[in-house]
């Protein structure tokens, strides 16, 4: 979509997600990778801090795998997106009708710190730790 000094904004759907340390042109096609430590999840409490990488969601499941747990966070429809989760890790984009479901892997810290289902949340992913692959590598 646009780069600046900042980085580079990439589009996503109808969502857009800012990659730091990487420039292309506008109209380029792009494929973005991402570790699970680049994605976090947290009570949202009230509004945050806008940083083009945040989504409000609600956990929708849990799963319990050993010393991970997996969060399925219901983010919304969507008008086109593929995915918003990283290929090959702990996080992927799942489209389910209308709705847009992103899995997030987090550590196990505890039975207090989990967050249960219906809970609303915000998705953050880490600019600085968005990998980009150029162009269409299908």
């Amino acid at each position: 979509e646009r780069t600046d000094a900042e980085g580079t904004e990439v589009r996503l759907g109808s969502r857009r997600i800012r990659v730091s340390g990487f420039e292309a042109a506008v109209g380029d096609q792009v494929r973005l990778i991402m570790r699970p430590e680049a994605l976090s999840v947290r009570p949202r409490s009230g509004a945050g801090p806008d940083t083009g990488n945040t989504f409000d969601g609600t956990v929708s499941k849990v799963t319990y795998l050993g010393p991970n747990i997996v969060y399925t966070v219901d983010v919304g429809a969507d008008d086109g997106a593929t995915s918003t989760g990283a290929e090959g890790s702990g996080a992927t984009g799942l489209l389910t009708g209308t709705r847009q479901l992103v899995e997030v892997t987090d550590t196990f810290r505890g039975a207090d710190a989990v967050l249960s289902v219906g809970t609303e949340v915000q998705l953050s992913i880490d600019p600085d730790r968005i990998i980009v692959a150029e162009g269409d590598s299908s």
